[in-house]
């Protein structure tokens, strides 16, 4: 049995023709999409960029390539559309999907933002955050944390339509990350933010790194918080407050500061001791 919930890999190298006939007939199959092609030409084409410009040169060797690895690549299953997807296997994926960054960022940072493990908490404003993330190749390990599901209210904020009204607003965001990026790790944290379930982010595997703060609740803030500075965690903070948003990035990884970097004024003992 297949995991509903993540995509399904057939890695290079590590099926046959064969095996991938007997999945389609086994399991409920709707579409099946093959840019492997297509792909394999954009790789050749980053590959070799002195050729861009000699065009006959390029279309001959491009062709070539494309020939060469046509039997390669990885087949990706998503069970809540039932589509399978031929695609480049995953180290060419991670440098197609990167490419553009390039002029933003250096190769050393690109490496090390793809091993920086992210806990976002909130998925209203939050889902945003996550997707563009993913759009960048921007962390293998997410760790999301939301508990409602989404309603017609919501859409002037989530990337979603009226197909995923009711649906857990979790499952869509983790779906739309997987569908951006099928080689990710994610932890989901379905149930509501409790001082528990914020001790199991801090202390699962791999530690995460930086932490994205939308939420509502006031005290769950200030126990976040509190284990941010002990766990020695950057924070950043999104709010919006009607037309405006306010975004406090709170160091805990650099020095003992104060909540919201001093702005809240002294926290009561006794919320911290709740």
């Amino acid at each position: 049995m297949i995991d509903t919930d993540k995509p399904y890999i057939f890695f290079e190298g590590k099926y046959s023709k064969r095996s991938i006939t007997v999945f389609k007939k086994e399991n409920p199959v709707d579409s099946v999409v093959d840019i492997y092609k297509l792909q394999c030409r954009e790789f050749f084409e980053i590959s070799h960029p002195n050729l861009l410009f000699k065009t006959d040169l390029f279309q001959k060797k491009s062709h070539s390539y494309v020939e060469r690895h046509k039997n390669g690549g990885n087949w990706i299953y998503f069970p809540w559309n039932r589509t399978l997807i031929h695609s480049v296997n995953q180290k060419q994926y991670s440098q197609l999907l990167t490419n553009r960054n390039r002029n933003l960022i250096t190769d050393n940072e690109q490496n090390l933002l793809k091993n920086f493990p992210i806990s976002i908490i909130g998925l209203s404003v939050g889902s945003g955050i996550a997707t563009t993330l993913a759009y960048s190749g921007i962390s293998n390990h997410f760790t999301l944390a939301e508990f409602d599901t989404l309603e017609t209210t919501n859409l002037n904020r989530i990337r979603s339509n009226l197909m995923h009204i009711g649906q857990s607003k979790i499952d869509i965001v983790a779906q739309q990350i997987y569908e951006v990026n099928p080689y990710v790790t994610l932890t989901l944290i379905k149930s509501g933010i409790t001082k528990k379930t914020l001790i199991h982010i801090f202390e699962e595997k791999p530690k995460i790194k930086l932490i994205f703060e939308i939420i509502d609740s006031f005290e769950m803030k200030i126990h976040l918080r509190s284990l941010a500075r002990k766990y020695r965690i950057p924070l950043i903070m999104v709010t919006n407050i009607g037309d405006r948003i306010i975004l406090d990035v709170e160091r805990y990884d650099l020095k003992k500061i104060e909540f919201f970097n001093g702005r809240a004024g002294l926290i009561p003992d006794a919320i911290l001791k709740n």
